[in-house]
């Protein structure tokens, strides 16, 4: 897939073209507004990621253009700029989603896949030809189950003709779709052999025949793939078990990799571009020099904004906080003394601008730069593994499942003890007590009702109580049912992927401890937050309550709401504006969100929903009914966004004492 990378900023281009190349995409670059929008007329890609600050064409401007002629592109906009305000301007300007500087580049990634799918018009994210398997989000091929390994340009290849299944490509047509332009266009003889390495590496498992050329023409997927491949080639298939067995120990042995080559690259970029940082801090040196002076004329302080805006990006991507904080404060003095300083302000405002210019420079001269970046792996005790990790209790009757979930469960911090039998299971838990159950649902429904069976269940249940996560063929509402009398907590449809299984028992195993929720509400009526007080105090909720909508983004990161009330009609920014912000940031789009209005008609429905609402609550607040739709929205956050809340702890807090803050502007 093609992306278009438009950033004036020589160390963010390097270092996201870096990552997103890892992540086997084809990445052009453009250093201003107007080259970008050439660049988008000239080619289709697939995604536009799009710095705000841009010369010739800000940010804005160019996703406006691109709307207003009906290019549906998408299009991710990278800034420095945080405000409620600059978020709707993008969203309105057209944008499908806003990233701040500084970012994570693995989130930046992760969005960007995202993005990709939920723009894709495939029903599948896997790319499926026969046997062979090409799977974007991992990056990785797999035929039969092997996993096969291919160089960045093979993959690209084998990529394009599985998304063309039907297409013939030319030499010249394989150059424009996978070679970017800042790459020296290859001769024939290099997509050759691409072409010849690509067979070579499928002919291992019985398919070097995939990739046909057509002379004269091209290449193309051999159409004999394309029809019943259940019956092409079967004398070339190979035992199932060895196969996954070999996969799976592949998978394991390559996780580390990607891992320390990302922080290898990020250190080296780090490394090359330093120097540009470097003549940023200068220019602002000159700056403050000028201000002793009382001569920083406006264009001199404008260009010091930008100098500042842009280490404030750059530093805090690369995972210097400090130095990022330090770029943001002066970037916010210097703009307050817009649009001109007098000679006499100037000179008061170096006591207040030189020791932030004075640190930053210490902080990027220091002889030894070792950025705390985001990426870095972080350092783990040695520990025994039996001391800390969760056991894990299988009986199930799939061998090769039984056996990919025992190789991936120390990925997971699980050890892991098989059972064969019901009566096995149930001395194992005698033996010692797993932390969770993963039982066949079919052989303990099979298994007679007697005492062995009601033996394993009460012994699980006995508190603390076992999780039962049962896997199931069959999904029909008596299953689900029955599933449900038997103790299970999870259950789980078959055919479904090992690691699936373990993230979801992972979940399970390290809820968060119990805590009380916040709940933050915007509504400009005073007496709407007297009245939720009353209603959500003795259920142990805090509430947190703003008048101001403009003040949302600076209170909603001081207060870290569990959930977020919002008014519909409010003056400046209304509720649905509020909440198509939330929905677009990085951080904050997990958040449950709950509307409040008076009106009841069928439109403000719709755009409640539409814009990304979980529920509506009409006026007048019932003060039963709101307290459990809270809770019972609460439950259902994601894990590892907010604390797990049951509803047992809000009666036994139900006499706590608790106070509700109001935050107005």
């Amino acid at each position: 897939m093609r992306i278009l990378l438009v950033e004036d900023d020589e160390s963010i281009v390097e270092l996201v073209t870096a990552i997103l190349n890892e992540q086997k995409y084809v990445v052009d670059v453009a250093t201003d507004g107007e080259a970008g929008w050439e660049l988008i007329e000239a080619f289709p890609y697939d995604l536009v990621l799009l710095d705000i600050g841009l010369p010739k064409l800000d940010g804005i401007a160019l996703c406006r253009r691109l709307r207003s002629q009906k290019k549906q592109v998408l299009v991710m906009l990278l800034t420095a700029q945080d405000t409620t305000t600059d978020k709707l301007l993008g969203l309105d300007a057209g944008a499908d989603d806003y990233v701040v500087k500084p970012f994570d580049v693995r989130e930046l990634a992760a969005r960007i896949r995202a993005l990709l799918r939920r723009g894709s018009t495939s029903t599948t994210p896997v790319l499926t030809c026969g046997n062979l398997h090409l799977d974007p989000s991992a990056c990785e091929v797999t035929y039969n189950g092997q996993l096969l390994r291919f160089s960045r340009k093979e993959y690209l290849l084998l990529e394009l003709f599985l998304r063309h299944q039907h297409r013939v490509f030319s030499r010249s047509a394989i150059v424009d779709q996978i070679w970017s332009f800042s790459e020296d266009p290859p001769n024939e003889d290099t997509v050759k052999s691409h072409i010849k390495s690509i067979r070579r590496k499928l002919d291992t498992v019985g398919a070097g025949d995939l990739i046909e050329t057509l002379y004269g023409q091209g290449y193309r997927i051999n159409p004999a793939y394309l029809a019943d491949f259940s019956d092409h080639k079967s004398d070339h298939k190979s035992d199932h078990k060895a196969v996954a067995q070999s996969s799976e120990q592949a998978v394991q042995e390559s996780t580390p990799q990607p891992q320390q080559a990302l922080n290898h690259s990020v250190t080296a970029i780090w490394q090359r571009t330093k120097g540009v940082n470097l003549e940023r801090v200068q220019r602002l040196d000159q700056a403050v020099q000028m201000l002793k002076l009382g001569s920083l004329s406006p264009d001199l302080q404008q260009q010091a904004i930008q100098n500042a805006h842009k280490l404030a990006g750059s530093l805090g991507t690369f995972g210097f906080e400090e130095g990022s904080q330090l770029a943001q404060q002066l970037e916010n003095l210097l703009e307050a003394g817009m649009p001109q300083w007098t000679p006499t302000a100037q000179k008061r405002a170096v006591t207040r601008v030189e020791p932030l210019v004075l640190a930053l420079k210490q902080l990027l001269e220091a002889e030894v730069i070792c950025p705390e970046s985001a990426v870095a792996e972080p350092v783990t005790p040695v520990v025994e593994a039996s001391q800390i990790q969760p056991l894990l209790l299988i009986w199930e009757r799939d061998q090769d499942l039984i056996e990919a979930i025992t190789a991936q469960a120390p990925t997971y911090q699980l050890r892991t003890t098989v059972a064969t039998t019901l009566a096995m299971a149930q001395h194992q838990c005698q033996q010692e007590r797993p932390a969770v159950a993963l039982i066949d649902f079919s052989l303990l429904r099979t298994a007679a009702p007697d005492q062995s069976r009601q033996g394993l269940l009460a012994e699980l249940q006995k508190p603390p109580a076992v999780p039962i996560v049962l896997l199931s063929t069959e999904d029909s509402s008596k299953a689900r049912v029955e599933a449900v009398h038997v103790g299970g907590q999870l259950f789980l449809k078959k055919p479904i992927q090992p690691a699936t299984i373990l993230q979801a028992i992972g979940d399970l195993v390290s809820t968060p401890p119990v805590q009380r929720p916040k709940v933050l509400l915007v509504d400009d009526d005073p007496l709407v937050a007297q009245i939720l007080s009353s209603c959500l105090e003795p259920q142990g909720i805090q509430l947190m309550s703003l008048q101001d909508p403009t003040q949302f983004w600076e209170t909603l990161k001081q207060v870290h709401p569990d959930l977020l009330i919002l008014d519909v009609n409010m003056p400046t920014i209304n509720g649905l504006e509020l909440c198509q912000t939330v929905r677009c940031d990085g951080e904050w789009h997990w958040l449950p969100i709950i509307f409040l209005t008076a009106r009841t008609d069928r439109q403000t429905r719709r755009q409640v929903f539409s814009v990304g609402a979980d529920d509506l609550i009409l006026k007048p607040i019932e003060p039963i009914e709101l307290p459990n739709r809270i809770l019972n929205r609460l439950q259902r956050v994601q894990p590892g966004h907010s604390q797990t809340y049951s509803p047992s702890h809000s009666q036994s807090s139900s006499n706590a004492t608790t106070s509700s803050a109001s935050y107005q502007a």
